[in-house]
C-alpha cells in the first residue's frame, strides 16, 4: 500500500461497503501536458467569452462546451493551488478499519485490525481508555491550507478611472485579475478577458452595466477583441 498521512474513506451505507483512498499532496502547478491542454482549452473557449453565444448551440455541442469549461476550471485551480491526488486501494486489501477521533487527541486510523481485537472493541462491556497529553502541554495545531485567497495585484500607478472600474469589477469577482485586465486608453477604460470567462462573464457584465451602461462590445462569435469599454464620468 502507498504510505500517506492523508486518508479518504467513502462509505456506502446501502451496500455496507467502503472505499479507502490514500492522498498525495501536490504543490501548485501543471505538468507539461496539462499546461498544453490548458492553453488549448483557453484558445478554444475564448470565442465563448460572451457566454450567451452558447445558447445558440445544439444540446450535444453545449454539453461538450460545458465539459471543456469544467476541465479548464479544474486545471486553473490546480495551477494556483496546492491539491491532493487520491489513489484508491484495491478492495481486497482492506477488510476492516478503525478510526478514533477526539477534540484533544491525535486522530488514529488503523487498517485490518485482527478480528479478535475488533470483537473486543465492539463488546458493550469493553472500555477504551485514551490518554490525554499532560496538563499544560500545548496541543499541536491542525494544519491549515495556506494561500487560499488570490493574491491582489498592486494598484500603484493606476489611474483614477482605472481604480473606479476595478472597484466595480472586483465587487463582481474578487479574483478579477485572474480573468481580465483593466487599462485606460484615450479616456476609455478597457476591461479585456485574457481567458475563457464562462459563468463569470454574467456577474462582471451586470456590475459594469449598472455602473457605466451597456459597455460590452463584441462583433459576435469568435471575436477575440470583444471587451468592455467604460467611459468614466
Amino acid at each position: 500500500m502507498m504510505p500517506s498521512n492523508l486518508v479518504r474513506i467513502t462509505l456506502d451505507k446501502k451496500a455496507t461497503s467502503f472505499t479507502v483512498e490514500y492522498g498525495d499532496r501536490q504543490q501548485p502547478g501543471l505538468t507539461a501536458g496539462e499546461e498544453e491542454e490548458f492553453e488549448q482549452l483557453n484558445e478554444e473557449l475564448m470565442e465563448y467569452s460572451d457566454f450567451t453565444v452558447a445558447e445558440e448551440l445544439e444540446d450535444e455541442a453545449r454539453q461538450q462546451l460545458m465539459e471543456k469549461k469544467k476541465r479548464l476550471e479544474e486545471l486553473a485551480e490546480k495551477k494556483i493551488r496546492e491539491h491532493i491526488d487520491w489513489y484508491p486501494i484495491e478492495e481486497d486489501l482492506v477488510e476492516s478499519l478503525l478510526i478514533v477521533c477526539g477534540p484533544e487527541i491525535r486522530h488514529t486510523y488503523v487498517e485490518n485490525l485482527p478480528s479478535y481485537l475488533l470483537d473486543r472493541i465492539l463488546d458493550p462491556k469493553f472500555t477504551l481508555n485514551i490518554s490525554y497529553p499532560p496538563q499544560g502541554e500545548p496541543m499541536r495545531p491542525s494544519e491549515k491550507d495556506e494561500g487560499s485567497s488570490h493574491p491582489q495585484t498592486g494598484l500603484d500607478g493606476r489611474t483614477a478611472n482605472e481604480l473606479k472600474v476595478i472597484k466595480v469589477v472586483s465587487s463582481a469577482n474578487p479574483s478579477w485579475n485572474d480573468y481580465v485586465s483593466v487599462k485606460e486608453e484615450d479616456g476609455v477604460v478597457y476591461v479585456r478577458p485574457h481567458k475563457f470567462l464562462g459563468d463569470i462573464w454574467g456577474p462582471i457584465n451586470t456590475a459594469l452595466k449598472e455602473s457605466f451602461g451597456d459597455t460590452w462590445k463584441s462583433k459576435g462569435t469568435g471575436d477575440k477583441q470583444a471587451c468592455w469599454q467604460c467611459k468614466v464620468s
